[in-house]
């Protein structure tokens, strides 16, 4: 998509711009949100943030109203898991049927915005055919693939096409029966979403998929990289770090994090327990940090220290965690930017993990970090053990993490990117009425 220049100061401050999100901070989705908001409201823009659930109380975030508003969010993931139970998958992953919606849409169609920067909307904050229906100049944000396959928010493997061909009765997975459910959302986002949205993805690599998609092949799409506060987002002194969290002073620790911590298929730990045992019996002195789940009652076998840290959310616990360790590994199956990754290298600390997804957006192959074969965990295990080398001998991999936070994921160039983008949006949608 070729936007044009860059929005000016003056006019960026008269933009109304509302951010639509399930939630402010529980997910990355969320807090990417959450982010480019604050980042709009420190800059001067005329943001506002409209979400399901809220934690945040400032920043003109605005959650739900009614009672019933407030328990839709808790409800909503029951009352779909219970019609995605009629279509039988072999894909784990979480499906949206999005079938409902809630009283937001009501909210957001009186809104005064002249742009609209919806984000991850699903637990039917926003039903399909609510999106369909707004009635401003839309920008989405993609966290996942959900926008352009059927209810599924990524394909079941690197062969399933669907998305791609369209969702037909003839080629329907073999691993897959009872309802289409995947079929109808799908046919039902071709019917009702009339109007071309303008698309923003975080990684190439969902760029392209969402070009190669049925749904959105002609709709403008552009890659803007997740912001990052990168003032907070820096290497911290690692002794203070390790000792605010009670960590060893003397060992190589190695961080792997994610919302539901070792339980999440998408995040890998299976290849991740695999490599660490390898690793295990090749550095016994390396220790490992769980971030995103508390000790459970059966501490997995990896054959070395494990510490668990549970959940954090701020920004400045999540940058003094990262800086206590030598090397983050996020061993995902399938993710589109991953922040833990950003995040890391911003403090000045390498990353492992997969030739996959988003991460080749992340990592700089022997020079920030490693990218092992997917899903190879002997190759993950020497990717970490690779990087365990470098850090101890020099920090070449630390200042070139640092360097290349400043260079991409800096907020004023993605905020610059966004208002190019919101203007392109408000243009088009102007012509199109």
């Amino acid at each position: 998509m070729n936007l044009p220049d860059a929005t000016n100061a003056s006019a960026a401050t008269k933009l109304k711009i509302t951010i639509v999100s399930a939630g402010d901070s529980m997910t990355g989705a969320a807090r990417a949100a959450a982010r480019i908001h604050r980042l709009q409201v420190s800059r001067g823009c005329n943001s506002k943030m409209l979400v399901a659930s809220r934690s945040e109380k400032n920043w003109r975030i605005e959650g739900p109203v009614t009672a019933y508003e407030k328990v839709l969010p808790h409800l909503m993931p029951r009352l779909n898991n219970l019609i995605m139970s009629l279509q039988r998958s072999d894909n784990p992953i979480l499906h949206s049927p999005g079938l409902f919606g809630s009283p937001a849409f009501g909210r957001i169609q009186r809104d005064r915005a002249d742009v609209l920067n919806l984000h991850w909307v699903n637990h039917d904050m926003l039903s399909v055919r609510q999106i369909g229906k707004l009635n401003k100049p839309v920008v989405w944000t993609l966290h996942d693939s959900w926008a352009f396959c059927g209810s599924e928010h990524h394909p079941a493997s690197a062969t399933d096409r669907r998305y791609v061909d369209g969702y037909s009765k003839a080629n329907r997975r073999s691993g897959h029966w009872g309802l289409d459910i995947d079929r109808h959302v799908w046919k039902m986002k071709r019917r009702l979403w009339k109007r071309k949205m303008f698309i923003v993805s975080p990684s190439r690599w969902l760029a392209e998929c969402a070009r190669e998609s049925s749904l959105m092949a002609d709709w403008p799409i552009e890659v803007i990289p997740n912001a990052l506060p990168l003032d907070i987002y820096r290497p911290w002194d690692r002794a203070t770090a390790r000792a605010l969290f009670g960590l060893p002073q003397d060992r190589p620790l190695v961080l792997f994090g994610a919302v539901g911590g070792t339980s999440n298929p998408l995040k890998g730990w299976a290849y991740l327990q695999d490599a660490l045992k390898r690793l295990a019996h090749s550095h016994p002195d390396v220790a490992a940090v769980v971030l995103g789940q508390t000790q459970p009652r059966d501490l997995p076998d990896i054959g070395m220290d494990v510490s668990f840290i549970g959940h954090l959310f701020d920004d400045a616990s999540l940058a003094m965690l990262y800086s206590a360790v030598d090397v983050v590994i996020v061993p995902s199956r399938l993710e589109n930017l991953p922040q833990m990754a950003t995040e890391a290298q911003s403090c000045g600390v390498p990353v492992v993990g997969f030739n996959c997804g988003g991460m080749p957006d992340v990592v700089e192959h022997g020079k920030t970090g490693y990218l092992a074969a997917p899903y190879d965990s002997a190759e993950l295990a020497s990717g970490i053990a690779w990087v365990i080398s470098k850090a101890t001998s020099s920090n070449t991999l630390g200042r070139a993490c640092r360097l290349r936070a400043e260079a991409i994921w800096d907020q004023d160039v993605i905020l610059a990117k966004y208002l190019r983008c919101y203007d392109a949006a408000i243009k088009a949608f102007n012509e199109d009425s």
